[in-house]
């Protein structure tokens, strides 16, 4: 943004709920074709575009066709400890690195750093749509239990992303992911494990669960499991 806007509101930022897809025909992507013919810069901030790419079957460079400017996160869903890539013209690169370090960004020996990056991108990007398979499987479990306390969409699980659905009057996100991390005795002897499953409440009525490429479908069934007896407890209250 410092690169491409050069004074104080000379930019419009559009964040995941301005759902401007939704209303215009062809998809955001008209507004970069439009911003193109207008001379006006595009970021797209890519922080799952290989997940996007994946779920999609298109190449990453086709959904940034319209963009300027793009940067893509290489621990999220990729498994790299830190780290991101932005990429432009050579022009922009070289303003990117110059803020960077006059914003007080810079790094020495981050060549670690990078190898995973570049792991990363050899070896766990062509397997995300395995990630977005066990998503699946899991919003089909919690489908099947037919509950009206914790539901969630199959059709809106596009990738490695599951939003579940909380009924407030039985029970919050908050609680929901703090009875996640716990396991009661009764628990443990009804499942034969003990499992303790890290979820985050979104909003006001929704928590959120992120397969990786460590979450192995083991761990996703024993994820499921807790889940349904979890629901059971809940449905009871009903």
């Amino acid at each position: 943004v410092l690169h491409h806007c050069h004074r104080r509101g000379s930019e419009v930022l559009l964040g995941h709920l301005s759902h401007i897809h939704i209303y215009e025909q062809g998809g955001i992507s008209q507004l970069g074709t439009t911003c193109q013919e207008l001379g006006l810069p595009v970021h797209m901030d890519g922080a799952r575009l290989f997940n996007a790419a994946a779920a999609l079957d298109l190449p990453p460079a086709r959904l940034i066709r319209g963009c300027s400017t793009v940067n893509v996160c290489l621990s999220k869903c990729l498994g790299a400890p830190a780290g991101s890539v932005i990429a432009g013209t050579a022009e922009f690169v070289r303003s990117a690195r110059r803020l960077r370090k006059v914003l007080g960004g810079g790094m020495r020996q981050v060549g670690m750093l990078a190898a995973a990056g570049l792991y990363a991108l050899d070896h766990v990007v062509p397997t995300l749509s395995r990630d977005h398979a066990l998503v699946q499987a899991l919003a089909t479990a919690m489908v099947e239990t037919g509950s009206q306390v914790i539901c969630c969409d199959p059709q809106g699980a596009h990738t490695n992303i599951l939003l579940l659905e909380c009924n407030p009057k039985i029970v919050t996100p908050q609680d929901l992911c703090h009875r996640m991390s716990q396991v009661s005795d009764d628990e443990a002897e009804a499942t034969g494990q003990r499992v303790v499953a890290r979820i985050l409440p979104i909003t006001d009525s929704a928590v959120r669960l992120v397969v990786h490429c460590d979450v192995t479908e083991k761990d996703i069934q024993m994820v499921i499991a807790k889940l349904k007896y979890v629901i059971k407890e809940l449905d009871g209250k009903m």
